[in-house]
């Protein structure tokens, strides 16, 4: 009966949205190639602390308030972090089948087909079913979302939150209806706990309320009291996780302004910091040329009344790229968020000249449309590169697991990477300690002892540098080594 159901409407779609619908399809094969990847490859880094917290609250006390990471040193690695929503309900997963990564794989996964399914829905208010599909498709095929839509990080869980929040808080405001509200609070709650500038979708939240109510909002209790609890909840959650920081030492970098995360100025007066985010980041790995080409022309075409909400969403998120520039500049994956107003813009421009059959300019977008998945396909094969290359050092740490005592302390010398802390299940350093701590590893009285792991140039580097004796070789394998000191 479903099946019916589901084929009956398949055929009820014309040409065009067929060909959309089995783009989206295409997409999410294409995500499905990452799946039984092992944590590797482009922000491997990234993937390692969240997969380490998942484990940790599955080994430990499965206490989301209470994050620990892998590489806290001798201490217990309780670790000052945005909330770590994702990851619990990985350990969640854990408990009732064990550890596996392609469980973190494949949630990611249905949050991010779940996106997509909230974009049609949302594209079918702004602009129609087909409009909809446009939006659905052209997130579903873009290289950057291919990528980390499959990836144990907590992206795909944050672009899922602000589609429900803002799609929830339209419906609310035309239809009054007390779930849709509370929809919209708890998946905004959600988005900011899990990245603290997701605030800036008060702007899109803020021109809805102005649209439907004027100024007479500000009289709404149900709006205040929406406003109040925002702030309560997370404001909670960031007190906490910053007492957590104090009292152990380890942070993310949330708040602290010596990190790569926040507003940086000389930045802002640099071409550098534009031509980076604009041409490399947005147009080749997010949309592509093709659909940063589309997203140009949706610019300016004239947006209908509700379409607006959408460009006050980029305003928001341009607004989150300045004032998170270096986070942006060093981190390609911050750059997500941008991918869903633009996924209408890109199907504004798909409505009024592909559809709409308007001679300027069609066909040219039509060929810009033909090839971002193909865009796409090429940038997945550069990211499966980095994979591949990283294997070695992976199937390395795998041994190390094996052989390494316990409760052995590990040193990873890996560009500050916990990589190779996740692989080899140990607790330790993803850099070469501080002086203080140099004195715990001197002065460790258990029996496991204490490992380097690295390159051997990096380790013969630091054993030079740092006074210690090079140490007694546990294991070597092409260019790695592991030495006890």
């Amino acid at each position: 009966m479903i099946r019916t159901n589901i084929m009956g409407r398949f055929r009820s779609l014309n040409r065009l949205e067929k060909i959309l619908f089995a783009a989206i399809g295409a997409g999410f094969l294409l995500h499905m190639f990452w799946v039984p990847w092992p944590i590797t490859g482009w922000h491997s880094w990234r993937q390692a602390d969240s997969a380490a917290v998942a484990r940790n609250f599955y080994e430990g006390d499965m206490n989301p308030l209470m994050p620990r990471i892998d590489w806290g040193g001798l201490g217990p690695g309780y670790v000052e972090t945005e909330a770590q929503i994702y990851t619990f309900f990985i350990a969640v997963i854990y408990k009732m089948v064990g550890v596996h990564e392609w469980i973190g794989r494949v949630l990611s996964l249905l949050f991010s087909m779940l996106t997509a399914y909230y974009l049609f829905l949302f594209g079918k208010v702004l602009g129609g079913r087909m409009y909809g599909l446009a939006a659905a498709a052209v997130f579903s095929i873009s290289p950057m979302e291919t990528y980390f839509g499959t990836s144990i990080m907590p992206e795909s869980l944050l672009l899922l939150s602000l589609i429900i929040a803002i799609y929830h808080y339209n419906s609310w405001t035309n239809d009054g209806k007390i779930i849709d509200w509370m929809a919209s609070l708890i998946f905004l709650s959600v988005a900011i706990l899990i990245k603290p500038p997701s605030l800036y979708m008060g702007l899109p939240i803020l021109w809805l309320s102005l649209n439907k109510y004027g100024w007479a909002f500000l009289r709404r209790i149900d709006i205040w009291l929406y406003v109040i609890i925002l702030f309560a909840v997370t404001g909670a959650y960031y007190y906490n996780a910053h007492r957590i920081y104090l009292n152990y030492g380890n942070t993310f970098g949330i708040w602290m302004p010596v990190t790569d995360k926040w507003l940086n100025p000389d930045l802002l007066l640099s071409w550098e910091f534009y031509n980076r985010l604009i041409f490399s980041r947005i147009s080749e790995r997010l949309l592509t040329y093709g659909g940063f080409a589309a997203f140009i022309v949706g610019l300016f075409l004239k947006a209908r009344n509700i379409e607006r909400v959408i460009n006050y969403w980029l305003i928001g998120v341009v607004i989150f790229l300045l004032v998170v520039a270096r986070g942006n500049y060093v981190h390609d994956y911050y750059q997500l968020p941008v991918l869903l107003p633009a996924s209408f813009v890109i199907a504004r421009a798909f409505e009024r000249l592909v559809v709409g059959k308007r001679n300027f300019g069609r066909y040219a977008l039509i060929f810009a449309f033909s090839i971002i998945p193909l865009l796409s396909v090429a940038r997945n094969i550069t990211f499966a590169r980095h994979a591949i290359d990283e294997l070695p050092n992976t199937k390395f740490a795998g041994k190390l697991d094996v052989m390494l005592p316990d409760d052995a302390r590990v040193i990873t010398l890996y560009g500050g990477s916990p990589t190779l802390l996740y692989h080899m299940h140990r607790k330790g350093w993803s850099r070469w300690p501080d002086r203080e701590e140099i004195e715990g590893i001197r002065t460790r009285a258990d029996s496991s002892g204490v490992y380097v792991v690295g390159t051997k140039q990096n380790v013969e580097n630091i054993s030079n540098r740092s006074g210690l004796d090079k140490g007694k070789l546990f294991l070597e394998e092409d260019n790695l080594i592991c030495i006890r000191i």
